[in-house]
């Protein structure tokens, strides 16, 4: 655990899935989580992302947990495009399961976190995922062919098949802690503050 000078805290979490409530903590099933004092909520992702704003994912998709203290938690995804090769403004991302287009969600040119260096050029949204974008994760973890695309003005970007077999761990990581905090609050009465 590191307290930072900032009101938050850094930490791992270990979340087993609801249907094996016997297994012990593997490193699969940790997460680095963080908790701002400040806003009440804390972020889970696994541990080879992050929540800053550079590209520290192992595709351009990066998924986290967000939970709000008393509220349900939101599974958010935040398309990433971080390259040397020129702007590509980002407006949409969809991702295919077995043909089938189980998540598609466009968004304006403002609402994309924007900067550059020396290294290149970064692009950026997050957004809170939606009951049907879940049905659609759950689909894409399921499937056998996957597809996942980032388009934007100027083009669109197809991930290698590397990248999406780590997103579909980091999409079933996402549900374990997601799923695993709602059972909780559910067993409490939750997940509304009494």
């Amino acid at each position: 655990m590191k307290k930072n000078a900032d009101g938050t805290t850094e930490y791992t979490a270990c979340f087993v899935p609801n249907e094996m409530p016997g297994l012990k903590c593997e490193l699969s099933s940790r997460v680095a989580g963080r908790h701002d004092s400040f806003r009440k909520l804390d972020q889970f992702t696994p541990f080879w992302s992050n929540l800053n704003e550079t590209l520290s994912t192992k595709s351009n998709v990066q998924i986290y947990v967000s939970a709000l203290e008393c509220k349900r938690p939101a599974i958010l995804i935040a398309p990433v495009v971080d390259r040397k090769g020129g702007w590509a403004f980002m407006k949409k991302v969809a991702i295919l399961a077995d043909g089938k287009v189980v998540l598609e969600r466009d968004f304006q040119h403002h609402e994309v976190q924007r900067s550059n260096d020396a290294n290149g050029v970064f692009e950026r949204i997050d957004l809170i995922t939606n009951d049907a974008d879940q049905i659609g994760l759950r689909q894409f973890i399921k499937a056998k062919e996957r597809v996942v695309r980032i388009t934007g003005s100027k083009g669109y970007l197809t991930l290698p098949t590397k990248d999406v077999e780590h997103l579909v761990g980091d999409v079933t990581t996402a549900f374990i802690v997601h799923d695993a905090i709602v059972n909780a609050l559910s067993k409490a009465g939750g997940p509304e503050c009494r």
